[in-house]
Protein backbone atom coordinates (compact mmCIF):
# COMPACT_ATOMS: atom_id res chain seq x y z
CA UNK A 1 0.00 0.00 0.00
CA UNK A 2 2.80 2.47 0.75
CA UNK A 3 4.83 1.69 -2.29
CA UNK A 4 1.53 2.87 -4.25
CA UNK A 5 0.67 5.55 -2.12
CA UNK A 6 4.53 6.96 -3.19
CA UNK A 7 3.55 6.64 -6.64
CA UNK A 8 1.45 9.26 -7.00
CA UNK A 9 3.75 11.42 -5.00
CA UNK A 10 4.58 13.34 -8.09
CA UNK A 11 0.65 14.62 -9.15
CA UNK A 12 0.45 15.66 -5.10
CA UNK A 13 3.32 17.68 -4.96
CA UNK A 14 2.45 19.35 -8.33
CA UNK A 15 -1.02 19.86 -7.07
CA UNK A 16 -2.36 18.98 -3.32
CA UNK A 17 -6.10 19.03 -4.75
CA UNK A 18 -8.73 17.47 -3.76
CA UNK A 19 -8.81 15.41 -6.92
CA UNK A 20 -5.47 14.31 -6.29
CA UNK A 21 -6.38 13.55 -2.94
CA UNK A 22 -8.17 10.55 -4.39
CA UNK A 23 -5.67 9.18 -5.93
CA UNK A 24 -4.51 8.25 -2.44
CA UNK A 25 -7.59 7.20 -1.37
CA UNK A 26 -8.68 5.09 -4.73
CA UNK A 27 -5.42 3.09 -3.57
CA UNK A 28 -6.65 2.77 0.12
CA UNK A 29 -9.82 1.48 -0.80
CA UNK A 30 -8.44 -0.99 -3.46
CA UNK A 31 -6.75 -2.51 -0.77
CA UNK A 32 -9.55 -2.36 1.85
CA UNK A 33 -7.84 0.12 3.89
CA UNK A 34 -11.32 2.35 3.51
CA UNK A 35 -14.73 0.82 3.81
CA UNK A 36 -15.97 2.12 0.91
CA UNK A 37 -17.99 4.58 2.95
CA UNK A 38 -18.32 7.78 0.86
CA UNK A 39 -18.43 9.67 5.18
CA UNK A 40 -15.38 7.47 5.52
CA UNK A 41 -13.54 8.55 2.41
CA UNK A 42 -14.54 11.83 3.31
CA UNK A 43 -12.98 11.99 6.59
CA UNK A 44 -9.51 10.00 5.27
CA UNK A 45 -9.21 12.97 2.98
CA UNK A 46 -8.71 15.30 5.64
CA UNK A 47 -6.82 13.10 7.97
CA UNK A 48 -4.53 12.73 4.63
CA UNK A 49 -3.68 16.35 4.86
CA UNK A 50 -0.46 15.15 7.29
CA UNK A 51 0.79 13.15 4.33
CA UNK A 52 0.40 15.81 1.68
CA UNK A 53 2.81 18.28 3.64
CA UNK A 54 5.44 15.48 3.84
CA UNK A 55 5.19 14.98 0.04
CA UNK A 56 6.02 18.75 -0.30
CA UNK A 57 9.07 18.17 2.07
CA UNK A 58 10.04 15.43 0.01
CA UNK A 59 10.06 16.77 -3.35
CA UNK A 60 13.01 19.27 -1.18
CA UNK A 61 14.98 15.94 -1.50
CA UNK A 62 14.75 14.59 2.49
CA UNK A 63 13.94 11.12 0.94
CA UNK A 64 11.38 8.53 1.57
CA UNK A 65 11.54 7.83 5.57
CA UNK A 66 9.42 10.24 6.84
CA UNK A 67 6.82 9.29 4.02
CA UNK A 68 6.74 5.72 5.76
CA UNK A 69 6.50 7.85 9.25
CA UNK A 70 3.53 9.74 8.48
CA UNK A 71 1.46 7.07 6.40
CA UNK A 72 1.94 4.95 9.49
CA UNK A 73 0.68 7.54 11.99
CA UNK A 74 -1.97 7.95 9.61
CA UNK A 75 -2.81 4.50 9.79
CA UNK A 76 -2.96 3.94 13.61
CA UNK A 77 -4.86 7.27 14.32
CA UNK A 78 -7.74 5.80 11.76
CA UNK A 79 -7.82 2.90 13.60
CA UNK A 80 -8.28 4.76 16.98
CA UNK A 81 -10.65 6.97 15.98
CA UNK A 82 -14.39 6.78 16.87
CA UNK A 83 -16.96 4.90 14.09
CA UNK A 84 -18.51 6.87 11.86
CA UNK A 85 -22.33 6.09 13.86
CA UNK A 86 -20.81 7.02 17.00
CA UNK A 87 -20.03 10.15 16.70
CA UNK A 88 -23.63 11.89 17.08
CA UNK A 89 -24.04 10.04 20.39
CA UNK A 90 -20.44 11.87 21.46
CA UNK A 91 -20.99 15.30 19.81
CA UNK A 92 -23.79 15.22 22.34
CA UNK A 93 -21.81 13.95 25.28
CA UNK A 94 -19.09 16.80 24.56
CA UNK A 95 -22.55 19.25 25.28
CA UNK A 96 -23.07 17.99 28.19
CA UNK A 97 -20.02 18.85 29.35
CA UNK A 98 -20.20 22.35 28.44
CA UNK A 99 -23.34 22.43 29.99
CA UNK A 100 -21.96 21.41 33.26
CA UNK A 101 -18.70 23.21 33.23
CA UNK A 102 -20.25 26.61 31.07
CA UNK A 103 -23.79 26.83 31.72
CA UNK A 104 -23.35 30.47 30.64
CA UNK A 105 -21.78 29.45 26.82
CA UNK A 106 -24.11 26.19 26.52
CA UNK A 107 -27.21 28.57 27.18
CA UNK A 108 -26.37 31.35 24.66
CA UNK A 109 -25.57 28.37 21.67
CA UNK A 110 -28.40 26.90 22.64
CA UNK A 111 -30.38 30.70 22.23
CA UNK A 112 -28.86 30.80 19.18
CA UNK A 113 -29.56 27.43 18.05
CA UNK A 114 -33.49 27.61 18.57
CA UNK A 115 -33.82 31.00 17.05
CA UNK A 116 -32.47 29.95 13.99
CA UNK A 117 -34.71 27.00 13.21
CA UNK A 118 -32.06 24.91 12.02
CA UNK A 119 -33.17 21.54 10.96
CA UNK A 120 -29.80 19.86 12.16
CA UNK A 121 -29.43 19.43 16.33
CA UNK A 122 -27.00 22.12 18.12
CA UNK A 123 -24.48 18.79 18.72
CA UNK A 124 -24.26 18.23 14.82
CA UNK A 125 -21.77 21.38 14.35
CA UNK A 126 -19.55 19.97 16.58
CA UNK A 127 -19.10 16.51 14.85
CA UNK A 128 -16.70 17.51 11.79
CA UNK A 129 -14.52 17.83 14.61
CA UNK A 130 -14.56 14.04 16.33
CA UNK A 131 -14.61 13.02 12.49
CA UNK A 132 -11.06 13.81 11.68
CA UNK A 133 -10.21 13.90 15.53
CA UNK A 134 -9.18 17.61 14.65
CA UNK A 135 -7.34 17.08 11.23
CA UNK A 136 -8.01 20.06 8.83
CA UNK A 137 -9.03 22.34 12.05
CA UNK A 138 -5.63 22.40 14.08
CA UNK A 139 -2.47 23.69 12.02
CA UNK A 140 -0.12 21.13 11.60
CA UNK A 141 2.06 20.46 14.90
CA UNK A 142 -0.63 21.19 16.85
CA UNK A 143 -2.66 18.70 15.53
CA UNK A 144 0.39 16.08 15.84
CA UNK A 145 0.49 16.85 19.44
CA UNK A 146 -3.15 16.80 19.75
CA UNK A 147 -3.02 12.90 18.58
CA UNK A 148 0.21 12.71 21.00
CA UNK A 149 -2.19 13.15 23.74
CA UNK A 150 -5.01 11.32 22.60
CA UNK A 151 -2.52 7.97 22.32
CA UNK A 152 -0.65 9.14 25.54
CA UNK A 153 -3.82 9.36 27.89
CA UNK A 154 -6.67 7.86 25.85
CA UNK A 155 -8.76 8.35 22.75
CA UNK A 156 -11.74 7.87 25.54
CA UNK A 157 -10.82 11.52 26.11
CA UNK A 158 -11.24 12.90 22.87
CA UNK A 159 -15.11 14.35 24.22
CA UNK A 160 -13.97 15.83 27.14
CA UNK A 161 -10.84 17.35 25.17
CA UNK A 162 -13.43 19.06 22.49
CA UNK A 163 -15.95 20.24 25.32
CA UNK A 164 -12.40 22.09 26.69
CA UNK A 165 -11.41 23.10 23.20
CA UNK A 166 -14.92 24.68 22.57
CA UNK A 167 -14.73 26.60 25.67
CA UNK A 168 -11.76 28.45 24.83
CA UNK A 169 -14.09 30.16 21.85
CA UNK A 170 -16.19 31.20 25.04
CA UNK A 171 -15.43 34.87 24.91
CA UNK A 172 -16.18 35.19 20.57
CA UNK A 173 -19.04 32.33 21.02
CA UNK A 174 -20.90 35.05 23.23
CA UNK A 175 -20.24 37.62 21.08
CA UNK A 176 -21.66 35.84 18.02
CA UNK A 177 -25.58 37.15 17.78
CA UNK A 178 -26.86 34.51 14.97
CA UNK A 179 -26.63 30.55 14.55
CA UNK A 180 -24.35 31.49 11.40
CA UNK A 181 -22.05 33.15 13.44
CA UNK A 182 -21.52 30.38 15.49
CA UNK A 183 -21.11 27.57 13.03
CA UNK A 184 -18.75 30.01 10.96
CA UNK A 185 -16.51 29.82 14.35
CA UNK A 186 -16.64 26.52 14.90
CA UNK A 187 -15.90 25.64 11.38
CA UNK A 188 -12.82 28.33 10.89
CA UNK A 189 -9.53 26.58 9.92
CA UNK A 190 -6.88 26.02 10.80
CA UNK A 191 -7.55 27.22 14.50
CA UNK A 192 -3.59 29.29 15.49
CA UNK A 193 -3.56 27.47 19.16
CA UNK A 194 -0.37 26.23 20.46
CA UNK A 195 -0.22 23.40 22.31
CA UNK A 196 0.40 25.10 25.95
CA UNK A 197 -2.87 26.40 25.00
CA UNK A 198 -4.85 23.47 24.73
CA UNK A 199 -3.14 21.46 28.05
CA UNK A 200 -5.97 22.19 29.80
CA UNK A 201 -7.84 20.52 27.46
CA UNK A 202 -7.14 16.98 28.20
CA UNK A 203 -6.47 17.73 32.09
CA UNK A 204 -9.91 17.75 31.90
CA UNK A 205 -10.69 13.67 31.60
CA UNK A 206 -10.73 11.49 34.57
CA UNK A 207 -10.18 8.00 33.32
CA UNK A 208 -13.05 5.46 34.86
CA UNK A 209 -12.07 3.90 38.39
CA UNK A 210 -11.16 0.14 37.75
CA UNK A 211 -13.24 -2.12 40.18
CA UNK A 212 -10.68 -3.82 42.58
CA UNK A 213 -11.46 -7.56 43.20
CA UNK A 214 -11.10 -8.25 46.92
CA UNK A 215 -8.68 -10.80 47.95
CA UNK A 216 -9.39 -13.91 49.25
CA UNK A 217 -7.71 -16.03 51.89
Amino acid sequence: VATELYSVKPALVASATPGSVTLCCAVLNRHHVLTGQRVRIERSVLILAPILHVFKQDAMGKGDQPFVRWLSLVVEVDKMMPLIDEIPEIAGRVLDEVRRDAPDLYGHMADLHQASGAKQTLAAILEPWLLTAMAGFLNMSTLLWWWDQLFVTSWDALPSACAGLLMLFSPNMLRCTDFHQLQDLVESRPFHFRPAALAGCFSRWTPPAVAVRPTTT
